[in-house]
This record gives structure tokens, sequence and C-alpha cells, in this order.
């Protein structure tokens, strides 16, 4: 069972690393498009600022739990109770982002009243499909780590990696 949790955790890592410089790159593309409006686009601008963040973070956040456990053995970081607390954080995060960016962007960005190139709403349709696939995935992450938990809970298990 440990190995599963293994195994799901780095897929996750993975897709999150992908994922999140995909969001990343395409929040800076889509800021450009919405900063060389005609008109201004205020949230536009705030939306991809803040997915901007979430994808630098989630790169950040991933990279330093690679590096402390190829680094270091039996560090706090293969505990679960730390999976679950980055994965509760990664959710929360990305399900903010994905929701703002599903709600917001694609009224704004997809009409041509903006006189916007078509590229701009394929941005935002790239950025939509993005934010969700890391959500879900990490959902996922989230959901199994929280029934092991339950099983584990008398002791700190630590995952065989």
């Amino acid at each position: 069972m440990p190995n599963f949790f293994v195994w799901l955790r780095y897929i996750v890592f993975a897709t999150s690393v992908t994922c999140s410089a995909v969001i990343a790159s395409v929040s800076v593309w889509n800021l450009g498009f919405a900063q060389s409006s005609s008109k201004p686009l205020d949230q536009v601008i705030q939306v991809d600022s803040f997915g901007i963040f979430v994808g630098a973070f989630s790169l950040v956040g991933v990279f330093t739990i690679i590096f402390a456990e190829v680094g270091r053995t039996n560090v706090f970081t293969t505990r679960i109770w730390f999976d679950c607390l980055w994965s509760g954080l990664f959710f929360l995060l990305n399900i903010s982002a994905a929701s703002v960016i599903t709600a917001l962007l694609p009224s704004q960005m997809c009409k041509n009243t903006h006189k916007l190139p078509s590229e701009a709403c394929t941005s935002t349709k790239v950025l939509q499909g993005f934010t969700w696939l890391i959500t879900t995935f990490i959902r996922l992450l989230s959901h199994h780590l929280h029934n092991c938990l339950r099983l584990f809970r008398k002791r700190s298990y630590v995952m065989a990696i």
C-alpha cells in the first residue's frame, strides 16, 4: 500500500511541475494581452498576476520538497501529515485560481469588444485546462493521503522512499 502512495506522490509532483510551469508562463502570456488591450482590463490583470503567483509558488514548493528528500534521509517531508498539509495548501491555491480563471477570464478575453487577437482566447482556454488538471490531481492525492492518515493515525508513518 505505501508503494502506491509513493508512486502517486511522484506522479503528482511531475504533473505539478509541468502544470505549474505552464500556468505561470501562460498567465504571463495572457497578462501581455490584457495590458495591450484598447480598454483597461484590471480584473484580468489581477487574475493573471494571481495565476503567475500560484504557478511560481507551486514550482518553488514542489522543488523544495524534492530537493529536501534527495539531500537527506528520513526528512519530515516524507511524513503523511506533511503531505496532507502541502497538498491541502496547494489544492486551495489551485482551486481558487481555477475558479477565478473560469469565472472571469473567458467573458473578457474571448470577446471581440476589447480588440484582442484570437490568441488571447486560446491562452485563456489553455490556462483553464491546466489549472483544473492540477487541481484534480492534487485533490486525488489529498483524498488518498487523508484516507492513509486515518489508517495510520496511531503512529507517524514514513513513506518508504
